[in-house]
């Protein structure tokens, strides 16, 4: 749990405050036109391979590239900083962002005629879950801006805890970050949550301590989003299945015969619907047949 000298080195190296943020810049003057702008990018270079990956649903994977997007570029990040090939920085973030993006653009000249009829047929769609997702922003945004206390010993909950790893893997250059409550140690705990918004803070320059009240909103935006393309997507299916025809109720098995184990009207002729023949069947069926007195077998069974 304990750093060597060179580890430790690389750690402090990660810069200090004022390298990392610039309160008097753009992003913190503006920091949920920011956060939001960072969000959205990641989203779209996200949704030409959401779009490949999520063919078969109705939204093409719209609103899952909102997770997607932050999931798949701080996976890259996080394997850069883990195995020590880049420091994690402003840097590490662009060169990831910008690999996914070239794989993005591939993804889109192969489905370019298909993604644009599914904008130019699908747009009401789209527009409605851009509306979902950021009514659902805003409605915890609220809610944040209501209590947006850090420290509060005890309607904090663990949000102190919280901003301590937050703010030691921010400053953190490999992973895992150093342990923020005992000095000259690695943080010996899980920290990925921490990580991906760390991320976003890193690549928006946006300060922790409004960063974080951001954080919370945005991760209740997918969730949100993530239900209804859930939702959506099974309505959407079965109102498919209805208009092709297809009975969307569940089957079940049909009686079996005592003997054949063959569904009843399926052995090789249809039951036969006036009363005569549905007596006749009903006697082949259900009655036991007669054995012969010499070898118990049943009679025209050698």
């Amino acid at each position: 749990m304990m750093m060597d000298a060179t580890r430790a080195a690389a750690q402090q190296a990660g810069g200090t405050w004022s390298d990392i943020f610039d309160p008097d810049g753009w992003t913190n003057r503006l920091p949920v036109l920011a956060w939001l702008l960072a969000l959205e990018v990641a989203a779209i270079i996200a949704f030409p391979l959401a779009f490949a990956a999520f063919a078969p649903l109705a939204d093409r994977g719209w609103l899952l590239a909102k997770a997607l997007g932050p999931l798949l570029i701080g996976i890259a990040v996080w394997l850069l900083a883990s195995l020590e090939i880049m420091p994690f920085g402003r840097a590490s973030i662009i060169i990831a962002a910008t690999a996914f993006a070239l794989a993005a653009l591939a993804a889109t000249a192969i489905n370019r005629a298909r993604i644009a009829r599914f904008f130019r047929e699908r747009w009401k769609t789209v527009a409605l879950a851009e509306l979902i997702f950021l009514a659902a922003f805003a409605a915890f945004a609220l809610i944040r801006m209501a209590n947006p206390d850090l420290w509060h010993p005890w309607r904090g909950g663990e949000k102190p805890m919280d901003m301590a790893y937050l703010n030691a893997v921010i400053k953190s250059a490999h992973m895992p970050p150093y342990d923020p409550w005992f000095g000259g140690g690695y943080l010996n705990y899980y920290y990925w949550g921490q990580f991906i918004t760390a991320a976003l803070i890193r690549a928006t320059g946006i300060v922790p301590e409004i960063a974080i009240n951001l954080a919370i909103p945005a991760y209740y935006a997918m969730t949100a989003a993530i239900a209804y393309s859930i939702g959506s997507n099974l309505a959407a299916a079965a109102q498919s299945r209805t208009a092709n025809g297809e009975s969307t109720r569940p089957e079940f098995p049909r009686r079996h015969s005592r003997e054949g184990g063959n569904p009843e009207g399926q052995s090789g002729q249809p039951l036969a619907t006036n009363p005569e023949s549905q007596t006749a069947n009903s006697l082949a069926l259900e009655s036991p047949r007669r054995h012969s007195r010499e070898g118990g077998n049943p009679e025209g069974q050698s």
